[in-house]
């Protein structure tokens, strides 16, 4: 790699990078949690010391000998009830705190001695039996182990097995080819489908094409039985009978897996298989969140292929996907059980464009006054589309749409019941008040699989989310979950949790975990397939050239930045200027038009993508192009027209690169087309592509070189990216280049990414991990390393904005100055600013308004001791959640459940104001009765003091922090820290914070219009 050496590249391996970050954050989250704990037993010490105190007096008066005797019953008692109630339960929370102290500093001592350990097999730290088999898939999530008889010994991960009839050969390359006609297609704006095209990429919407394919699959089977000598019922279907040459596997008398399929599954895969059918036999749904590239969508197909010839799948199955992989399911059903009827529900469905009856048009059109021509092409596409749902209830068997298709044709798909509903990429409904999600939870089926390859989320309500569609009511009402788990979870991670909140924290983290750990199965590539070819990650830390260190200092000292700074712009404005400038400096102030457009000679990164994608063509490398846009997009396709290939002496040739492209705007019906075209044809070297729509689901093992181009905010984008070619299958040794300016916005962001996926993962994977940790303010993003410094990666050198608090407003502090004494004690309950508000999703700080409201009672004692006090809440919250459990699954399938804005499903009858409604016993509840008192709630009792705000605000203009409080001295208490939270948090939402000034500046949406 001398050449890229020589453009000043410097190359470090991905896995040495990630380590090294994830090792620092480990480290960071265990010197934090070290520290919080050291305070916690400070305070717990002092707390002790003042009973021993208390207990000293009172000893001291007994020991007295002027003290009545009438007195000393009564000290005696004193004393044993503070040494019972108060001294037992801090000597209690002293020995807790000191154990996991112990702990905490054991960890990092082992850190410092064990910098790396090698992945392997064996079982990790911890992990108990039965999570160590799930986790290399020798058992179900439900801990039974795999029931399917064995064929064989370990089979190769790389070379995979052919489903269908004949012998389970191999899958040859070449099986799959094009013909140059159909090449040249691919050039025009509409493809002409041949006949071997109709065959691999149409659907089954054409009863015709139907037909004719499943009696060639008949025709097959009955030729290959007859040469075998086997005999057979003729009356019956051939989808019921079984191979000609190998036997069912069965997992028992009702569910069996013929042989044209067993054979092609790996061990882990009949795993899966299994705990599909142990799901379906509770009438539930789960998730399948396998690392990508292990074969989600065969272990789905199979299941229902299973069910299909056991003949126990009564109605037909509903598949929800991204656009991109419509034709890729299609062509798996096609080709692991081709007696499966697939339709597509979009337009590039064969059976959207068929002719409609008349009679029914007119009917329609009826109902449509003022009918134009968008409303009657409007209703040949319902029409339509109700056809093809009629004909798939009709004569089965499975429909295949996207998301987008749910919500347009939801009429007609809600209205019916399903035998199975499956989400591919399920995660799109982690929002739970979203539409679509709404939507997913309408269907008509209890059946149903969430197949995601990044299933850990950001937090638990997107958690719940997930779960409320595989198991409607497993989790409970959304309100009910944030009361008893998502918030007694978040507050053990807090500063200043206490003892109690910490070990609650624990045990409701347990608890959840036990909850969902049967419904969600997850194995990664290293546990099961460990033979797949090497896959080498680099990080390309590439220089800006001149021009666009130019261009990159000059906005960070631009009026414009200063604005952002301010909070008079969207930070986002600054963050997307500064990636294009590391991308190209033309995206951001280029003429399209210029024949010097997109120039690589002033992108660093274009530069070094040259020397990269010569010198694997060099070696007949096929390679994938990500980036994150279609403007990107077009300066790379310009790029390839420009160059060309290289002999061995470093010279161009002449001879031009061979390529495609897909993006967002590709016709959908078209991409399935480019993938297979670029897998098989050898003269294809590139492909570029978008990330979000290359790094879909699609499969392109094709290609054994991929370039990342600049990274993504979500890890999980880039992950589905590069995750496209080192998949099962792939036969070659794949080697990743990210490209990233060294000391940039993107490296930073890849910090970031890193920091993500390491604490998501923890998360989930350990109870004892409470919260996210928080990364440096993100004003640092707004700065450029040193481009010269080999050691340089995120600290600032060149910052142009110095240092400053946590926040950059000052309402808090003043607050502090007029009476407010504990603030410090609330610093995590801050609501998020503009900064944060980018990080939205990767460091997270969810339900801080409810956080503050059980900071009052943080430093009061246990008077009942942890133990009892934390089993007690922990029992409210397993009753509450059952109570909300029986509540919700009382309703009929396909009925939303209350998220506490949508859904019915589990919604208490009586409204909230009854005063026979049962108040949920929370955790703030129950510390605030063991705290014995309750502090008034200025702001929440006054909720037109939002309205009083925006009025003295646009009433005196421009104001300080100080003004402010004057003006609402009546209404809101300085010395109650919630109080002066909450209206920070509404100033925040109303105003602009001018940090030059410090004054709050009201947004013009609330000035009133005159």
């Amino acid at each position: 790699m001398s050449e890229l050496e020589s453009l000043g590249v410097q190359i470090v391996d991905q896995d040495d990078l990630e380590t090294s970050i994830t090792k620092k954050a480990n480290e960071v989250l265990l010197a934090k949690d070290k520290q919080l704990e050291q305070k916690r037993l400070e305070k717990t010490m002092a707390d002790a010391e003042k009973v021993h105190k208390k207990i000293g007096i009172l000893e001291r008066r007994l020991a007295d000998p002027r003290t009545k005797i009438s007195h000393r019953k009564q000290i005696r008692q004193e004393i044993d009830w503070f040494t019972l109630n108060e001294l037992v339960p801090l000597q209690e929370d002293l020995k807790e705190i000191e154990g996991r102290l112990a702990e905490s500093s054991k960890q990092l001592e082992e850190m410092e001695t064990n910098i790396t350990k090698p992945l392997d097999n064996d079982r990790l730290p911890d992990e108990t039996e039965r999570d160590y088999l799930v986790r290399i898939g020798k058992i179900t999530a439900f801990g039974n182990q795999t029931a399917f008889e064995e064929d064989g010994g370990e089979r190769s991960h790389v070379h995979l097995r052919q489903p269908g009839v004949g012998p389970a050969d191999l899958i040859d390359d070449t099986d799959f080819t094009y013909k140059d006609e159909e090449i040249e297609a691919i050039e025009e704006d509409e493809i002409h489908p041949t006949a071997e095209m109709e065959e691999k990429n149409i659907d089954d919407g054409d009863e015709r094409i139907y037909k004719r394919r499943y009696a060639a699959w008949v025709a097959r089977r009955s030729a290959m039985r007859a040469a075998a000598g086997v005999e057979s019922e003729s009356d019956s279907p051939e989808w019921t009978k079984p191979h000609p040459t190998i036997p069912d596997s069965k997992l028992d008398d009702r569910f069996k897996l013929p042989g044209d399929i067993h054979p092609s599954l790996f061990d882990y895969q009949k795993t899966c298989v299994q705990w599909l059918w142990e799901l379906y036999n509770q009438k539930t749904g789960g998730i399948i969140g396998d690392e990508m590239g292990l074969g989600k969508t065969i272990q789905v197909i199979s299941f229902i292929a299973g069910l299909h010839y056991s003949g126990l799948l009564e109605k037909p199955v509903l598949i929800v996907v991204p656009a991109t992989v419509l034709n890729q399911w299609v062509n798996e059903f096609h080709k692991w059980w081709p007696a499966l009827r697939c339709v597509i529900l979009h337009s590039i469905g064969s059976g959207m464009g068929q002719k409609i009856d008349e009679n029914k048009l007119e009917q329609f059109l009826q109902q449509e006054e003022g009918a134009t021509g968008k409303v009657f092409k409007g209703v040949r596409t319902q029409i339509n589309a109700q056809q093809v749902v009629n004909s798939v209830m009709e004569s089965g068997h499975v429909l295949i749409t996207t998301y987008v298709g749910l919500r347009i044709y939801s009429k007609h798909l809600l209205t019916k019941s399903w035998g199975y509903c499956v989400l591919d990429e399920g995660h799109k409904i982690r929002n739970p008040n979203s539409e679509i999600s709404l939507l997913c939870k309408r269907v008509k089926t209890a059946n149903r699989i969430i197949l995601s390859g990044t299933p850990i989320q950001n937090n638990l309500i997107e958690l719940w989310s997930l779960f409320d569609f595989v198991f409607p009511g497993r989790l409970g009402t959304l309100p009910v979950f944030e009361q008893q788990f998502s918030l007694p979870i978040n507050m053990g991670g807090y500063a200043n949790a206490s003892n109690l909140q910490v070990q609650t924290s624990y045990k409701c983290a347990t608890i959840l975990r036990d909850l969902i750990s049967p419904y969600l199965l997850r194995r990664l590539k290293h546990d099961v397939a460990r033979d797949l070819p090497k896959k080498e990650e680099m990080v390309l830390f590439v220089k800006l050239t001149h021009y666009q260190q130019q261009m990159y200092e000059s906005f960070l000292e631009s009026e414009d930045l200063r604005a952002i700074m301010k909070g008079k712009r969207n930070m986002l404005m600054g963050v997307d200027v500064l990636r294009k400038i590391c991308n190209h400096p033309d995206l951001v102030n280029g003429n399209k038009s210029s024949e010097d457009y997109g120039n690589s000679k002033r992108s660093g990164k274009m530069e070094v993508t040259r020397k990269l994608i010569q010198l694997w063509a060099l070696h007949n490398h096929k390679m994938l192009i990500f980036c994150q846009t279609r403007q990107m997009l077009d300066i790379l396709e310009r790029f390839l027209h420009r160059i060309t290939k290289i002999d061995g002496n470093n010279m161009e040739t002449g001879e031009p690169f061979e390529y495609l492209r897909m993006d967002g705007t590709t016709p959908i019906g078209k991409r399935q087309y480019l993938v297979d075209r670029f897998n098989t044809d050898p003269k294809i070297s590139v492909f570029l592509l978008t990330t979000k729509v290359g790094g879909l689901g699609i499969n392109l093992t094709g290609a054994d070189r991929i370039i990342i181009y600049d990274p993504d905010w979500n890890p999980s984008t880039d992950m589905q990216a590069r995750e496209r070619a080192w998949r099962l299958g792939q036969k070659r040794d794949i080697v990743i280049y990210r490209l990233m300016i060294t000391g940039s916005i993107e490296e930073k962001i890849y910090h970031r990414q890193i920091f993500k996926t390491f604490l998501t993962n923890k998360i989930l994977k350990d109870p004892k991990q409470r919260r996210f940790f928080k990364m440096n303010d993100l004003h640092d993003l707004f700065s450029l390393g040193d481009q010269d410094d080999s050691e340089q990666t995120s600290n600032s050198s060149r910052s142009v904005i110095k240092k400053q608090a946590k926040t950059d407003d000052d309402f808090v502090k003043v607050a502090k100055i007029m009476g407010v004494s504990r603030l410090d004690s609330f610093e995590e309950g801050e609501h998020k600013d503009d900064e944060e508000q980018i990080m939205e999703g990767i460091f997270q700080n969810p339900n801080v308004h409810s956080r503050v409201q059980h900071d009052d009672v943080l430093d009061d004692k246990n008077n009942d001791g942890v133990e009892k006090e934390v089993n007690k809440i922990v029992d409210q919250s397993v009753k509450m959640l059952n109570e909300s459990r029986k509540a919700t699954r009382r309703n009929r399938v396909g009925v939303p459940t209350w998220t506490g804005k949508f859904g019915t499903a589990g919604k208490s009858k009586r409204g909230p104001e009854s005063p026979r409604a049962p108040k949920a016993l929370s955790s703030s509840t129950i510390l605030e009765n063991i705290k014995k008192k309750k502090k008034p709630d200025m702001v929440s009792e006054r909720p037109d003091l939002l309205a009083e705000l925006v009025e003295v605000l646009e009433r005196n203009g421009r104001m300080s922090s100080n003004k402010i409080l004057i003006a609402l001295k009546n209404r809101v208490d300085v010395k109650n820290t919630r109080d002066i939270l909450l209206v920070k948090s509404m100033l925040r939402k109303i105003c602009h914070w001018n940090a030059v000034d410090k004054v709050w500046e009201l947004m013009d949406e609330y000035v009133s219009k005159q």
